[in-house]
């Protein structure tokens, strides 16, 4: 037993030494591969820069609309109140009584006395006089009731609001030349307005044009183009107020005639 423990104990000491070498190695064979990883790396980088230089760029313009949500919600109204109270107030009802009333009266008489001793006896009479007074008993009756009861009705109401929504008008090349010339067109027209409307008014023309540019739009725009004054002048009302300077009442009959003079030279 001791010769074979003499032998193992030098491989307990080589192992060790085995494991600590063969790490070394793969790390050693490792180092190549590492270098051409970083090439790789280095290669998919190039490719990403290039793709980059080479991309389109591209600008996206939202098109927002808001929508009408209609909901409901209650409301206190008008109380309707019952108190009760105690009145009193007077009555009367006759009632007819009865009094008795003890009267002496003295009668003559002749007759004979059957039993004479009996006769001469003391003795007391009595009559007791009676009367009848009034007596009120109450009885409390119901004679009515008042009830209070609610009862529920529906009825449809029509809601009316504005919502917003924007629009993305694409000018292409060229078109923007021509709306200025269709602009120079109708301007002289609108001189002329200003000059009835707005002349004696202490406004200079540069400062209604832009109302009479603003009723020239919306005669433009293909959405509104076709419908009346009176359903779109809430819709360019609240536009006008947010986008503008200056009362809608003020400029309003501006406004008006771009847009009028614009739908008939449309046709």
């Amino acid at each position: 037993m001791n010769v074979v423990r003499a032998h193992i104990r030098p491989l307990a000491f080589v192992l060790p030494l085995l494991a600590l070498a063969l790490p070394a190695c793969e790390s050693t064979s490792s180092r190549p591969g590492s270098s051409i990883r970083t090439a790789d790396q280095a290669g998919a980088s190039s490719t990403a820069a290039s793709s980059r230089t080479t991309s389109t760029q591209q600008a996206t313009v939202p098109i927002v609309q808001e929508q009408m949500q209609v909901g409901k919600r209650e409301v206190q109204g008008g109380t309707t109140r019952l108190e009760q109270r105690t009145i009193e107030k007077p009555v009367e009802q006759q009632v007819t009584l009865h009094d008795e009333k003890v009267q002496v009266e003295r009668r003559a008489a002749d007759r004979p006395v059957t039993d004479a001793d009996r006769a001469f006896q003391n003795k007391t009479f009595e009559v007791t006089e009676k009367s009848e007074v009034p007596m009120v008993n109450k009885e409390a009756r119901v004679t009515g009731e008042v009830a209070l009861k609610k009862n529920m009705q529906e009825r449809t109401e029509t809601v009316r609001d504005t919502v917003r929504t924007t629009d993305v008008q694409v000018t292409q090349p060229g078109q923007q030349q021509a709306n200025l010339q269709q602009w120079s067109a109708y301007e002289t027209d609108f001189r002329k307005n200003y000059q009835t409307t707005y002349a004696n008014a202490g406004l200079s023309y540069e400062q209604v044009q832009p109302a009479y540019r603003y009723g020239y739009e919306l005669a433009q725009d293909p959405q509104i183009g076709g419908s009346d004054w009176n359903a779109i002048e809430p819709q360019a009302k609240q536009a006008w107020e947010t986008d503008h300077q200056g009362s809608w009442d003020q400029y309003r009959d501006a406004v008006r005639y771009g847009w009028e003079r614009t739908r008939r030279a449309k046709g």
